[in-house]
């Protein structure tokens, strides 16, 4: 299933430091199980340490087109992920420049 996948996902991570950051969309009830693994990453690693340094883990679960949903928020049209990934990406791209 997707859960069982992306807790592997998370597994494999975890045991190399963690992440800080999890975007998870889905947009069919087969990824249900996907948001629930999610969601018991969060809440058994709230914070990860990164060189010496306490970072919270923000995840963010969400479905596209369909609720009710087990993600924490909604979107409701492919052309509204296009318009956050390109947002994430723009803020990725300034946030490097600037480092």
């Amino acid at each position: 299933t997707k859960g069982a996948l992306a807790k592997h996902v998370l597994h494999h991570y975890t045991n190399r430091g963690g992440v800080d950051f999890i975007l998870c969309l889905g947009d069919d009830r087969m990824d249900e199980d996907m948001f629930t693994s999610v969601h018991r990453y969060q809440q058994e690693a709230s914070y990860r340490v990164y060189q010496g340094t306490e970072q919270e883990v923000r995840v963010f679960t969400c479905t596209v087109g369909r609720q009710p949903s087990m993600a924490t928020y909604c979107l409701y049209t492919l052309d509204d992920v296009n318009v956050l990934l390109r947002g994430l990406s723009l803020q990725t791209k300034r946030r490097l420049r600037s480092a």
